[in-house]
């Protein structure tokens, strides 16, 4: 009888101790990119690195930050990126100039290969911000990206790309959407870009 009192008691303890987690939904960061190939330009004998992507910690951790009002910054308790934001858009870039063949060979940051040119960016915005009481939502990315040449150190040239999207919902999913877009939308502008320093 008291051992089944002292399990009943002990259960009791443990079920109000237990506090249940909620499910997590991890989004992907995997835009669209529309790449045209055009092997004839003065970078097709050329290698690029891509130097990791800065930004500010926030943006280097998975979880999925939002504004709501002029200065709260707050996060989502039931959705998260499946992987933090700056790595995730180095892959993108990578993926992009690869498949892009503007220049002979794209080598990541550690890489042994001697690059003729380093990309670098700076991710400084990436969010999504709720305005009207949190009735509706945009996004905003602003991605800083500077060419630099690898012997010289001497910047080649530079450019802000700043995208801004309205989202189809108020919600974490709306947000993933719009950036998946404003980010397509800016690696397509960066590789305009750099096909237009190759000419």
């Amino acid at each position: 009888m008291k051992q089944g009192i002292f399990l009943l008691v002990s259960m009791f303890i443990v079920t109000a101790c237990t506090k249940v987690q909620p499910y997590v939904k991890a989004y992907k960061i995997e835009p669209r990119v529309h790449v045209h190939t055009n092997a004839q330009t003065q970078c097709s004998q050329k290698s690029i690195r891509v130097a990791n992507v800065l930004s500010q910690n926030s943006l280097m951790l998975d979880r999925m930050h939002y504004v709501s009002g002029q200065y709260n910054v707050a996060s989502f308790t039931e959705s998260k990126w499946s992987e933090a934001p700056n790595k995730a858009i180095h892959a993108m870039l990578m993926k992009v100039l690869e498949n892009a063949k503007l220049y002979k060979h794209v080598a990541q940051r550690r890489s042994v290969v001697k690059s003729d040119v380093i990309l670098e960016n700076n991710l400084e915005d990436f969010m999504q911000y709720f305005v009207k009481n949190d009735t509706q939502s945009y996004v905003r990315i602003v991605l800083s990206a500077t060419l630099v040449d690898r012997k010289t150190k001497r910047s080649l040239a530079s450019r802000k790309f700043i995208q801004k999207e309205e989202t189809k919902s108020s919600d974490a999913y709306g947000g993933v959407v719009a950036l998946n877009t404003a980010l397509g939308k800016i690696l397509q502008e960066e590789l305009l870009w750099l096909e237009g320093e190759c000419r």
